[in-house]
């Protein structure tokens, strides 16, 4: 038997209980703390910190900067599809996100694509709203452009 402050008498299994549940406690909380942080921070996280501006009417909306959407403007009007990875990138500047995308059937290579992801205007800390102003590029297993769709004002979507 254990004893407790004051003076009551519990059995070593409640007692392993109480830790126990003590101890569950303690990890939930550190779970929701760690889940609160990612959220506050997560907007921050984007590879070209430079270039997207905070909007500061809600926080977490996040702008493309002036000179870096007229480099992408220009350069996509410069840009054919079958251009190389390295030819567009020269072109439009590096992407603000690199996704792979398939293959769907491993035994295809040409499902193999690769996105090159331009955020122009997010209206929240991640893409998916439907007010954001996003250029996507896609390339092929060979690292052919095949693809840009955009919704943004000033550069049309192609498709092979």
């Amino acid at each position: 038997m254990l004893l407790l402050g004051e003076g009551e008498a519990m059995s070593s299994t409640s007692a392993r209980v109480r830790n126990m549940s003590r101890f569950i406690a303690s990890i939930v909380y550190i779970l929701v703390a760690a889940s609160v942080l990612q959220v506050c921070t997560g907007c921050q996280g984007r590879s070209d910190k430079k270039s997207m501006a905070q909007n500061t009417s809600n926080g977490h909306a996040r702008s493309m900067n002036a000179e870096r959407v007229d480099r992408l403007r220009k350069g996509i009007r410069t840009i054919r599809l079958g251009d190389s990875v390295e030819t567009v990138v020269a072109a439009v500047g590096e992407p603000d996100e690199k996704e792979a995308v398939g293959p769907k059937q491993a035994h295809n290579p040409d499902q193999d694509l690769r996105d090159f992801v331009y955020d122009v205007r997010l209206k929240g800390s991640d893409r998916g709203n439907i007010d954001d102003k996003v250029v996507t590029l896609s390339f092929d297993s060979a690292g052919k452009l095949v693809s840009i769709s955009s919704n943004v004002d000033g550069i049309d979507s192609r498709h092979k």
